[in-house]
């Protein structure tokens, strides 16, 4: 991130020649890996109300939907997608995987489900990977539950001598 930001400001501040969707992007991409949310949101916002030629494009969405499934957040998932669409950017099912990834990485069964309505709504097929997180987090979910539950089964209370 140290050697992007120079790059990027040098672009952004004397070579507007240079700036585009694409150098944007980039500099999204590294944003989203090195944790800097905040800065790709800053991006991402000056990118809606700037020139046509700044504008976000679908991958400018995608690097954004990855970066807040990569963090379990559904919520900015799904509040991104619904932005997509009165942009008039084209959605698939590939666009909708961040948002299952979300739900797997937080553990949300209910979003989960929830992201199947979405999807339906929106004429969109569900593919493999969809089903595959599904079951991922069902398996979580069954598998933890019950560990819980056999934990607080042994978890009884023993009068201590001289209580009874």
């Amino acid at each position: 991130m140290k050697n992007a930001m120079p790059v990027f400001l040098e672009v952004q501040d004397n070579r507007h020649d240079l700036m585009s969707t694409k150098v944007l992007n980039s500099f999204l991409q590294v944003c989203a890996r090195c944790g800097e949310v905040e800065r790709a949101m800053t991006v991402f916002n000056r990118m809606k109300i700037g020139p046509k030629e700044y504008r976000p494009s679908h991958r400018t969405y995608q690097i954004l939907l990855h970066m807040w499934a990569h963090r379990g957040n559904v919520a900015e998932c799904k509040r991104l997608l619904s932005q997509m669409r009165p942009e008039e950017i084209t959605v698939n099912a590939g666009t909708f995987l961040p948002l299952f990834e979300a739900c797997e990485a937080s553990k949300d069964v209910i979003g989960m489900l929830n992201a199947f309505d979405l999807i339906k709504k929106n004429n969109i097929p569900h593919i493999v990977k969809m089903w595959s997180l599904l079951a991922q987090v069902l398996y979580y979910h069954s598998t933890h539950d019950v560990a819980k539950a056999e934990s607080s089964d042994t978890t009884t209370t023993t009068p201590t001598p001289g209580d009874t």
